[in-house]
């Protein structure tokens, strides 16, 4: 813990910057300070921490990096086409959702399952994990029937029209 002297000698740093801070902008408006008289508005800042620079928060927080997804150029492609296309009907389950993305498309349940990956099929598209997303990504990529281009198509209408 710091001592109170301490905290004292910060304070009073951040009065004397909020009081430079005060000074710099009256020297920008060119205004001089009599001419102002009763009506002069006093400019207060509030702190919200004694030092903005104070890592002392950082001993409270607790960072856990997440573990690196290795995953192919066209692997990467297709996980961010899935997600633009599925995260249109995200509060109805992956299933359904994933219906919407291709024809024939809800089979990646059975072929995850096959697989021993499964999803669970009431699982919404805002419930999946990272693991989901990517065991979903790499079954869709395998498929015979996936889109040949995963460029969305709205999209390419949109920059046609321009």
């Amino acid at each position: 813990m710091r001592s109170t002297t301490g905290l004292n000698d910060q304070i009073q740093d951040v009065d004397q910057q909020a009081s430079t801070i005060v000074k710099i902008r009256q020297r920008r408006r060119k205004v001089p300070k009599k001419s102002l008289g009763k009506n002069r508005k006093t400019t207060r800042l509030y702190k919200s921490t004694i030092d903005p620079n104070s890592l002392d928060f950082a001993d409270s927080i607790l960072i856990r990096p997440k573990t690196n997804l290795s995953l192919s150029e066209e692997e990467f492609d297709c996980l961010i086409f899935l997600q633009k296309m599925m995260f249109v009907h995200s509060a109805s389950s992956w299933v359904d959702s994933i219906s919407h993305v291709a024809a024939g498309a809800s089979i990646m349940y059975d072929r995850l399952r096959d697989e021993g990956r499964e999803i669970s099929r009431s699982k919404s598209v805002r419930e999946l994990s990272d693991e989901d997303w990517i065991d979903l990504c790499r079954c869709f990529n395998q498929w015979p029937f996936k889109p040949t281009s995963f460029e969305n198509d709205l999209e390419l209408d949109l920059d046609e029209s321009n």
